[in-house]
């Protein structure tokens, strides 16, 4: 594993119980580290709260290719940008967005739980929380 130590891996779990896992990702995307093969290996099992519209982008595709300790992907809960799309894009972004996450759930099995990155402010379009329910309720 990525561990060499017990050390090691108690150091990594205790960051993330004091920091969150998802903050740590996005501080080691600033560094341009990648973190998530340690986390995973620590027995992470997924991820939430991933923003890839901003600075400290997280690309979910590549964090996906990854395996957790049990040989699966990571499970994902999100994407959709809380931070840009959903407050700030239209209707059409939501669903385009939603239909993404979508395809990249299917494309490896499930271990996809569809949400918002992160909690929604008042700036939120009622218009666009609609498209994202009405696009997420759709079978294909």
């Amino acid at each position: 594993g990525f561990f060499e130590s017990t050390l090691i891996e108690m150091i990594a779990v205790l960051f993330m119980l004091i920091s969150g896992a998802n903050f740590a990702l996005h501080f080691v995307a600033w560094r341009k580290i990648s973190l998530a093969p340690y986390l995973l290996d620590a027995g992470v099992d997924g991820f939430q709260g991933l923003q890839e519209t901003i600075e400290t982008r997280i690309d979910v595709a590549a964090l996906r290719e990854l395996k957790t300790r049990t040989g699966k992907p990571p499970v994902v809960v999100g994407s959709v940008s809380s931070v840009t799309t959903m407050p700030f894009g239209t209707p059409d972004d939501v669903r385009a967005d939603v239909q993404r996450c979508k395809k990249l759930a299917e494309a490896k099995g499930g271990g996809w739980l569809l949400n918002f990155s992160s909690s929604l402010g008042p700036e939120c379009p009622v218009e666009n929380i609609r498209a994202f329910f009405e696009e997420a309720g759709k079978g294909e």
